[in-house]
């Protein structure tokens, strides 16, 4: 029994004498990914999308329609998502809030229209703060403005909600149509 008791001490005094000394032991380093991604479409619905550009194709689209397919398109290849979308003109609405139902965002794609709002304009910083909004809070997750517009901005200023943007970790991609 005294010898399991001298054991104990002696191996207690070496790991306290180790840990003053600032032994480090064996470091791991740790990698965290939060489990997921929220995708969250700016879309622009100005006047300016209705323009139809040139293509290489027979029938051109207009910037909206792009939009559309851009969208579609993510959704279809980004497994294990959640989307949202927000669009914008002189202000921004949510429309539809983060949700792993892409059909939800199929069926909006096919009313998407620049009279879904009467405000005049193009407010860029809107639009992305409506979108930052609309992640939902409690959630480790990888977080993406997709902002989807032909860079035509009349009101706003983008510089200011750009701290927001590194506070809370959220990536933009910026798509430009036109």
């Amino acid at each position: 029994k005294s010898f399991f008791s001298s054991l104990g001490l002696i191996i207690f005094i070496i790991f306290s004498v180790l840990s003053l000394v600032g032994f480090p032991g064996k470091e791991v380093p740790v990698s965290y990914e939060p489990a997921g991604t929220d995708i969250v479409f700016a879309v622009d619905i100005s006047g300016s999308m209705r323009a139809r550009d040139a293509s290489s194709g027979p029938e051109s689209l207009s910037r909206l329609d792009s939009a559309s397919r851009i969208i579609r398109s993510v959704c279809e290849n980004t497994p294990e998502g959640r989307f949202g979308v927000v669009v914008f003109k002189g202000d921004a609405i949510r429309i539809i809030p983060a949700t792993e139902d892409v059909e939800t965002i199929y069926s909006f794609l096919e009313y998407l229209s620049t009279d879904l709002m009467t405000s005049p304009g193009s407010n860029i910083e809107a639009g992305i703060e409506t979108a930052l909004a609309a992640f939902p809070k409690a959630e480790e997750r990888k977080k993406y403005i997709i902002l989807i517009t032909d860079g035509e901005a009349l009101n706003g200023d983008t510089d200011a909600i750009l701290s927001a943007v590194i506070e809370q970790d959220v990536s933009i991609y910026s798509v430009g149509t036109g």
